[in-house]
């Protein structure tokens, strides 16, 4: 890799779902950079102006909360650019010759542990269950710890850390377990390496809103006039007690004009006593 290289951060370390999700993305020709934390891939993004895959959503576990709060907190400072969406196979990953019966801990990020509470509650119920800042950590430690303890994480894992082994694939509580990714920029025209972008139907934006003093969501909404796809509320960030920040994805029919709709309906918003940003478009 030269200086040219685009780097793609991603939650590490290497193994992870959103390491694979970065690669479906971008493939070979990026340089991959792994992070501790979700938080830390925002402020690779924000501070090195590296490109960003981060999960947004699981169909079974739901919105992944430290990525909205990351949004949130950051809504001048990066960018969602698009989606990747990933088929999710979890599987109970443990040192090689460690049987099921002899797991008493299970370790993995808390997604994987809620999308898999049926499997442990059915098959260890007595197992203690620790959270780790990412699946392919969870298999990290469980490799340098003892062999009573199990990782939950991809089959990538246990090519990744030899020594693992795989006791039991698919234990996910449903087959159809995808998760949405998202990838974020500094600039909103940062430029993107080629790779598999993902089809739509339609032209999609992102957008942070918080309500004036007493002002309800309803009435934001009413200004807005925007066909709203799924909404999200964090507390908003330094603010009085309980006001909310909203997290809008938006939809329109295709990509003629679509900025200037956006930026209408926003002008709109702000009108109303709200406050309103636009986070992303794609």
């Amino acid at each position: 890799m030269n200086a040219a290289t685009p780097t793609v951060a991603y939650l590490g370390p290497s193994g992870t779902y959103s390491h694979q999700a970065a690669y479906e993305r971008f493939g070979p020709n990026v340089a991959y950079v792994e992070q501790r934390t979700i938080a830390d891939v925002f402020n690779a993004v924000a501070s090195t102006g590296a490109i960003g895959v981060v999960p947004q959503e699981n169909t079974i576990f739901g919105a992944v909360v430290e990525t909205y709060d990351a949004l949130a907190a950051r809504a001048d400072r990066v960018f969602v650019r698009g989606t990747v969406t990933l088929a999710v196979q979890h599987c109970l990953l443990a040192k090689t010759g460690t049987q099921l019966e002899d797991i008493d801990t299970v370790v993995s990020h808390e997604q994987a542990l809620g999308q898999c509470r049926e499997f442990l509650r059915t098959h260890l119920p007595k197992a203690r269950l620790v959270g780790a800042p990412s699946t392919a950590a969870a298999a990290r430690d469980v490799l340098a710890g003892p062999s009573t303890s199990a990782a939950i994480g991809s089959k990538l894992c246990a090519i990744t850390f030899p020594g693992l082994s795989v006791l039991r694939q698919s234990i996910q509580a449903e087959s159809n377990n995808f998760t949405r990714f998202y990838t974020i920029t500094k600039e909103p025209d940062t430029p993107l390496p080629d790779g598999q972008r993902e089809q739509h139907d339609g032209s999609y934006a992102l957008m942070t809103i918080t309500p004036g003093p007493g002002q309800r969501i309803s009435s934001v909404l009413h200004a807005l006039s925007l066909d709203v796809i799924r909404m999200d509320r964090r507390p908003a960030p330094n603010a009085l007690p309980f006001q909310d920040t909203y997290l809008l994805e938006v939809v329109g029919a295709g990509p003629a004009e679509w900025r200037t709709h956006l930026d209408q309906a926003l002008d709109r918003v702000r009108t109303s006593g709200a406050t309103a940003s636009l986070m992303g478009i794609w």
